[in-house]
């Protein structure tokens, strides 16, 4: 079994050796790392040239694109049975794709979990738990809500189900509307006792440089594609996704967007604006 594991990298020199020594050291050895460079301005390329490693394939983007477009181009590349997204700021255990691999074999699942550790610069803040278990059916998204871990990088995925739900492109917000419908076409989910997905979160993490309006906006549109996705998959499945949020992704979208914000992410809001008509008229 082939996994591929796919980094982006954009401006992480003070991270990206301690990620790339914990792909390459990884005990389970049938890997390739994929490296998606997002035009760095920094010496994270000058530590990535230091690795000597056939597994290494490295793909650079000609303009910067975000988190988002890195992921899917390194997914596109990817020839491996299952993918897993590290970024270029985490590390992983050395034994954590062995035991994610392991799950797969036992259970067959398309979808494979483990648990992360959450780490604030160099301080263990949380660590999240998952005791060995499959989810079939309905149970894949119940056990998923209960864990309110909107995360892919800690979760191999058969590579296929990236063929039928490909990964969004956007700069923030991008796991989100890709994980709900892989729980929806994977035949089930299994679960691991290894928490060696190392989350770490610092000043110049994405998700403390986006303001609110831009939060809200994001929050909206993935509420939006995932309602337009479940739409027509049964009121079971329609249920999945609040309304109620979505509302309260507007309201702020309104309170705090100014006229600059406005103008900058007025395709993003053009892309609200026929939902929001539409579900006025229902």
């Amino acid at each position: 079994m082939k996994i591929s594991i796919i980094t982006t990298i954009y401006n992480v020199e003070k991270y990206i050796e301690k990620c790339l020594t914990s792909l390459v050291n990884q005990t389970y050895k049938d890997l390739e790392i994929i490296l998606v460079n997002d035009c760095s301005t920094d010496s994270s390329m000058d530590i990535v040239s230091k690795f000597d490693d056939s597994r290494i394939k490295l793909i650079n983007h000609p303009v910067n694109k975000g988190a988002g477009w890195a992921r899917r181009t390194g997914i596109e590349a990817a020839t491996g049975d299952y993918v897993i997204t590290v970024d270029g700021d985490d590390y992983i255990s050395e034994d954590f794709i062995e035991s994610l691999v392991k799950g797969a074999e036992e259970t067959g699942a398309d979808i494979v979990s483990g648990g992360i550790t959450y780490i604030m610069e160099k301080h263990y803040l949380e660590v999240k738990r998952f005791l060995p278990h499959v989810s079939e059916n309905m149970q894949k998204f119940t056990d998923y809500s209960n864990q309110k871990i909107i995360f892919l990088n800690n979760k191999i995925v058969k590579r296929n189900l990236y063929d039928i739900v490909p990964y969004s492109t956007r700069r923030y917000c991008e796991d989100t509307p890709v994980i709900l419908p892989l729980l929806y076409y994977a035949n089930k989910v299994a679960y691991v006792d290894n928490q060696g997905y190392y989350y770490v979160q610092h000043s110049e993490s994405l998700c403390r440089r986006v303001n609110s309006f831009e939060q809200a906006l994001y929050k909206a549109l993935c509420s939006k594609e995932l309602q337009e996705f479940f739409a027509d998959k049964g009121a079971e499945y329609t249920q999945l996704i609040s309304q109620q949020e979505f509302i309260m992704y507007l309201r702020t979208i309104k309170a705090t967007g100014t006229p600059e914000l406005n103008n900058y992410y007025k395709s993003e809001l053009g892309e609200l604006l026929p939902f929001v008509l539409k579900l006025m008229r229902v």
